[in-house]
């Protein structure tokens, strides 16, 4: 489904949810059930692909309810708290989120890369190019941060070591 322009080109958040409750107005409960999902990929410069799903499952409800949020929010209804997407405060909201989920997941596979990276700072000791610990390319010195030309990985001087 092409969510952002389900109602259409050009047309709000309102028109698709109005267009989803017209699809749905004779459908039986079952059939309102809905999910969010958030895929997150971590890629090496060796090609290796990790890749981590986040989902939120819910029920899309009859008419729309609360304030905030965007989207689908107001007709997302999320039984494991009780209500809509546009009735949560935002951090309820983003706790419980799909890309939420799928960061959690994710999180364990930066650490790894992280720590297999080593400190991140240089000190005014460590004399000549950085090389990259990803790729093991030379890093390139850009103000405050080094920046591998082939991977992307850098090195910031606010990244703590």
């Amino acid at each position: 489904m092409r969510s952002a322009r389900y109602a259409g080109d050009g047309c709000d958040y309102a028109a698709n949810n109005a267009k989803l409750l017209e699809a749905l107005a004779q459908a039986p409960a079952p059939r309102r059930r809905a999910a969010f999902r958030c895929v997150m990929a971590l890629a090496s410069p060796q090609g290796q692909v990790i890749l981590e799903e986040g989902r939120l499952d819910g029920v899309i409800t009859e008419a729309p309810r609360g304030e905030g949020g965007f989207g689908y929010d107001p007709i997302f209804f999320v039984p494991e708290a009780g209500k809509t997407l546009a009735e949560m405060p935002a951090e309820d909201k983003n706790a419980l989120s799909h890309r939420s989920r799928a960061l959690a997941r994710m999180r364990p596979h930066l650490a790894q890369v992280a720590s297999a990276a080593g400190p991140v700072l240089r000190t005014a000791s460590q004399r000549g190019p950085a090389k990259c610990p990803l790729c093991g390319l030379e890093m390139d010195a850009q103000h405050c941060r080094e920046l591998c030309p082939a991977c992307g990985y850098q090195i910031d001087c606010s990244d703590p070591s």
